[in-house]
Formats: structure tokens, C-alpha cells, sequence
């Protein structure tokens, strides 16, 4: 998680969780293992703050503005676990054909495949 950025609707910055020390880390890993193993996150870490920032200065239409949401960061650690988790899981049943949204592929690699490809059936 990276320093300096908001705090959600719960109002906890990500340097007052880490400012709890291995105590914190406890009761944040006991928390979130209580949410992964019943399946039920709480009301209050689902909520967040949506804000608009206008994309030039002045602007005073919708179309002109971005919108940026603020979430617990609590909510991002659990949702991070739960991606890694996942991803643990499918990476095997992924095919090696498969770089459209792969990590650590991309177009470079589709493209080198393919060349590859064709030049083996030369």
C-alpha cells in the first residue's frame, strides 16, 4: 500500500495501520480471516466516498470532470488477498495462449509467440 493517500469513509489512513505495529498486523490478519472464512464483510467496509475533480480548471459541467472513489484501506487489503487468492488458483488452468489480461504478458509476447509459431512449421 503506498503512503500519503486518503482515507476513506472509516477515516483510517494506511500510516495509522502501520503505525500499530505487529499488535496491528494481529488484529488486521484475525479480522480479515474472520471476513474470508464467513463470507460476510461488514456494512462499514463497504462503503465509500465518491469525489469529483473537475479536469480543467473552472469547469462547471459533468463531462468535464473525473470522478475518484475512496475506499477503507482495510477493504483494499482484503480485496487484494482475495485477488492473489484467486489468482493462485486460475494461473494453472490458464492456457500459454493466453496474453490478454495475463501478468507478465502482454501484446510483445502474443507477437514473439506468433513469430515463434510460424517459424517452427517452416
Amino acid at each position: 500500500m503506498n503512503y500519503g493517500r486518503a482515507a476513506g469513509p472509516d477515516g483510517i489512513t494506511i500510516e495509522a495501520l502501520i503505525a500499530l505495529g505487529e499488535w496491528g498486523i494481529s488484529q488486521i490478519t484475525d479480522l480479515l480471516n474472520m471476513i474470508y472464512d464467513n463470507g460476510e464483510i461488514p456494512e462499514e467496509m463497504c462503503k465509500s466516498v465518491f469525489i469529483m475533480l473537475p479536469m480543467k480548471e473552472g469547469a462547471t459541467e459533468c463531462s468535464l470532470h473525473r470522478t475518484i472513489s475512496l475506499m477503507s484501506h482495510l477493504t483494499k487489503l482484503l480485496l487484494r488477498i482475495i485477488m492473489t487468492r484467486i489468482r493462485g488458483k486460475l494461473r494453472p488452468e490458464i492456457s500459454n495462449n493466453q496474453f490478454g489480461f495475463v501478468e507478465d504478458r502482454g501484446t510483445r509476447n502474443a507477437n514473439f509467440y506468433t513469430i515463434n509459431d510460424h517459424r517452427k512449421s517452416d
